[in-house]
């Protein structure tokens, strides 16, 4: 870790971290019964099998997937089994993620297969307590860059699908429009702080929101997607 991020990161808590985790020691301490709790998480995953459909019914759409019906069936079905396993266990329960046509979209993957490993590992990291305070100690730059690249392609490719018949955009159409929004939204919120570490000639742009959209257009636009015709 220090050697990707170039000692910036602090790991003296993880450290400290047991290496296995006490989930399993707190589960055989007893269960208990409470109505109004089951009433209350009832009704919130009536929203929750919103976000369930609104998941399986994206990918489905972006991937092609045949029977989508008894994919959505599925899925709704093993969030809720997985959820009530989670309810005993007294862990936060999986559910189907909204940016996943974003890393589809974004790696050009769309094989499931390639989630095995990877949940083989999280099922390896939740038994160790120092493993998960390693990952926090990845640095917020980081974790916010990987956010915002994510979140792009999660945007971009919503008008790509509702006018995928038509074939008025490609997915670097939604980015040239997605990516300097939220470039602009980000430098608005800016910390004053911040903005004052740059250089002064750098000031008046980089502290400029609606500039640094324009910019940003201009540049995917004529040069990083630019299309040779």
């Amino acid at each position: 870790m220090r050697f990707l991020f170039l000692g910036s990161v602090e790991l003296r808590q993880s450290s400290s971290a047991p290496i296995f985790s006490s989930l399993f020691t707190h589960v055989t301490a007893g269960l208990s019964f409470e109505p109004g709790v089951l009433l209350s998480f009832l009704v919130c995953y009536l929203g929750l099998s919103i976000n369930d459909l609104g998941s399986i019914e994206s990918v489905g759409e972006l991937i092609k997937a045949a029977n989508l019906d008894r994919c959505v069936n599925r899925g709704v079905a093993a969030s809720g089994l997985a959820n009530i396993l989670a309810g005993f266990i007294g862990v936060v329960g999986p559910v189907n993620y909204s940016l996943s046509p974003g890393v589809i979209a974004a790696t050009g993957c769309t094989s499931r297969f390639t989630l095995l490993p990877t949940a083989l590992l999280m099922a390896c990291l939740a038994c160790s307590s120092r493993a998960f305070a390693v990952i926090g100690a990845v640095p917020s730059l980081v974790v916010g860059s990987v956010f915002l690249y994510l979140s792009s392609y999660q945007i971009a490719v919503g008008p790509v699908m509702a006018t995928e018949e038509e074939g008025m955009f490609q997915i670097e159409d939604g980015l040239v429009m997605v990516l300097p929004l939220l470039l602009g939204t980000i430098v608005a919120f800016m910390p004053a702080t911040l903005l004052k570490s740059f250089p002064p000639l750098l000031r008046p742009i980089a502290g400029n929101g609606f500039l640094v959209g324009v910019v940003g257009v201009l540049m995917l636009e004529h040069l990083i997607f630019r299309r040779r015709r």
